[in-house]
């Protein structure tokens, strides 16, 4: 098991060293991969843990674009979801509070037309949606400093 380990830090070593540059089709991309730990705290409200890691996000992407990266690839949980679940889960020892951290930091992606119109989150804003905030975002980011972003 502790083989397997090592050989698959091995490969993420590897695919991390050659992620700078990306090619498709002879069009070359600039990539940069954050190594990012989320900021959460339990005393403060998910909305406000939400906007602090946001603010963070647009740093580096800030950073990235400075340094002319098209795409900005962040890891699992940037928005400080995991953060939240190990918190309950290990801290706490609490499985439904861990379960309902989840769902507070949850988003309803929009459908996309049927008809093939390509929807931009960030001109679409509905902003009685109060469930988009990290999605519209993002969105907005990626359009500010015209990059892509890779975020889950």
């Amino acid at each position: 098991r502790r083989s397997s380990m090592n050989y698959l830090i091995c490969i993420l070593l590897v695919v991390l060293c050659f992620s700078h540059l990306i090619v498709c089709n002879d069009i070359e991309y600039t990539a940069s991969v954050v190594s990012y730990v989320p900021s959460f705290d339990v005393n403060i409200p998910i909305e406000k843990v939400i906007n602090m890691n946001l603010n963070s996000i647009e740093t580096y992407i800030q950073q990235a674009s400075g340094n002319s990266s098209q795409i900005v690839v962040f890891p699992e949980g940037t928005t400080g979801f995991l953060e939240a679940i190990n918190y309950y889960l290990y801290t706490e020892k609490d499985e439904n509070k861990a379960r309902n951290q989840t769902y507070l930091f949850g988003e309803e992606i929009p459908e996309t037309p049927k008809d093939g119109v390509i929807i931009n989150p960030c001109n679409e804003y509905n902003p009685t949606n109060k469930n988009t905030t990290q999605f519209f975002t993002l969105s907005c980011l990626a359009k500010k400093y015209s990059i892509y972003l890779v975020v889950t």
